[in-house]
């Protein structure tokens, strides 16, 4: 995301699309999780993210319809998951099935079906 982010202010270049639609709801996820340091040290991507989560086509289909009951799941979240999510992954590194890659998240061998 960063390197194409590098090229306009959206994923596919000057105008808003399709591929924003796509890539919200991961990164909601991702900050509901509390996870959001994948890309705070990433300025584009922050950047972008912030742009498009102010927008009115983000915040009225999913922010103005969000219920209390929707956000109540994440609230009682560690306010700091790093040491789990690194739990998981060393755990995860010594399946023999993954392995863990250059950025530090598991990835299948090729050789493995999903």
């Amino acid at each position: 995301m960063e390197e194409a982010l590098a090229d306009g202010p959206y994923l596919s270049g000057n105008a808003y699309s399709i591929a924003e639609c796509a890539v919200i709801p991961y990164l909601l996820r991702l900050e509901l999780l509390r996870l959001n340091a994948l890309w705070d040290r990433e300025p584009c991507i922050a950047d972008w993210w912030r742009r498009v989560r102010s927008r009115d086509s983000t915040q009225t289909p999913i922010f103005a319809r969000t219920t209390e009951a929707d956000w109540a799941p994440f609230k009682n979240l560690q306010s700091n998951p790093w040491p789990k999510v690194q739990e998981l992954l060393s755990a995860a590194s010594t399946r023999s099935d993954l392995a863990v890659s250059v950025d530090g998240w598991p990835v299948r061998h090729a050789d493995t079906e999903c």
